[in-house]
């Protein structure tokens, strides 16, 4: 049944993208001028998780290399310094070269804006955290660069700019996709990965509702289904498999959003899925974090986290259906979704806290 499960993979682009043609024309206005050599737009894409702001941006700049040598690059934000996104757009740059972790910051600077004598393109992903710092400001003074940022929280992002750069950035919010948007999202992959038959019209749609709109999950729930189905050695996917499909898929999603956050964040989540029911009020994690974070991160070139720093951590988790919270203010609470589900062992922490329970 499965003939190219490459397409059901999170970093496939597609040619054509699904449910967002208002969009798509919004963010090829803003790129488009880099095909004439010509600066292109800032941009930012927000809004939830799982509707497709990074294949957006990835999908449009490949259109533009259809038409053009569009210089550009994709960067993971999340736990990364200024500084080393800096170093990361020279490194990937055609004419960049590899600047030590030592360099100044402002060195790195200066080489990109001597390197970027073409308009330049960079997809900043995960950027909630960087409108915190100088990186957007520096980067705007670079006449060929332009950056595509991707975030969730737009009022909080633009509330950290300064008026300048905020005014100066086109801003594409995206909503959940439809019922009818998604199932031709599904149905797509489906013509593209699976065997002709194998699904039809109608059980995409049934999966894309019961997704509610999150392309990342539909898309994982097709693909698990099919492999049930592979497994059965039945010629076509059955309503059977969707629920259990689907928790498959929400289990895989939460490991691999999991995997992919900094120490800091992993250290917050070890915490909460640790405790006693997977569940520690606010007060319990400020406690431990700041009893054990100096120990545990003894082997980590990072920090112990700050209480404003440690909500940020708390909301990525959410974003990502790592974690819920109940309550508010000193009466709140976290929990574990799947509590089963502990830290990657590659993450070794230090003290008490390396000890695991079983």
């Amino acid at each position: 049944m499965l003939w190219d499960e490459s397409v059901f993979r999170d970093g496939w682009v597609p040619r054509r993208l699904e449910g967002r043609d208002d969009e798509q024309e919004q963010l090829a206005a803003a790129l488009r001028p880099a095909v004439r050599g010509d600066p292109p737009a800032d941009v930012v894409i927000s809004e939830p998780s799982g509707v497709g702001k990074t294949a957006l941006a990835k999908c449009q700049v490949d259109d533009l290399r259809l038409e053009a040598d569009v210089c550009s690059t994709h960067v993971q934000c999340l736990g990364q310094s200024p500084g080393s996104i800096c170093r990361t757009l020279v490194r990937e740059h055609p004419r960049g070269g590899d600047p030590h972790h030592t360099t100044p910051v402002d060195d790195v600077r200066d080489e990109l804006a001597q390197i970027a004598d073409r308009p330049y393109i960079i997809i900043l992903n995960e950027a909630d955290d960087i409108c915190r710092t100088d990186l957007l400001a520096w980067l705007e003074e670079i006449d060929a660069v332009a950056t595509v940022a991707i975030c969730h929280d737009i009022d909080e992002w633009f509330g950290h700019l300064d008026a300048e750069t905020a005014r100066g950035r086109r801003h594409i919010p995206l909503e959940t996709y439809s019922v009818d948007a998604l199932a031709s999202i599904l149905e797509q992959r489906a013509d593209l990965g699976l065997r002709h038959d194998a699904v039809d019209r109608q059980l995409l749609e049934r999966i894309a509702k019961h997704c509610a709109g999150d392309a990342r999950a539909g898309i994982q729930t097709l693909y698990e289904a099919a492999k049930r189905a592979s497994e059965d050695r039945r010629a076509t996917i059955d309503e059977a498999d969707i629920a259990p499909a689907a928790e498959t898929a929400r289990r895989r999603i939460r490991a691999s959003n999991l995997s992919s956050l900094p120490v800091g964040h992993l250290l917050v989540y070890h915490l909460i899925q640790q405790a006693d029911g997977g569940q520690l009020s606010a007060s319990e994690l400020s406690t431990q974090h700041d009893d054990v974070a100096a120990d545990a991160l003894q082997n980590h070139p990072v920090r112990p986290a700050a209480p404003a720093t440690r909500r940020r951590y708390l909301s990525k988790l959410e974003d990502y259906g790592l974690i819920a919270s109940t309550g508010e203010n000193r009466h709140k609470s976290y929990i574990a979704l799947d509590p089963d589900l502990e830290v990657p062992d590659a993450i070794k922490f230090g003290g008490s806290v390396g000890q695991r329970k079983h």
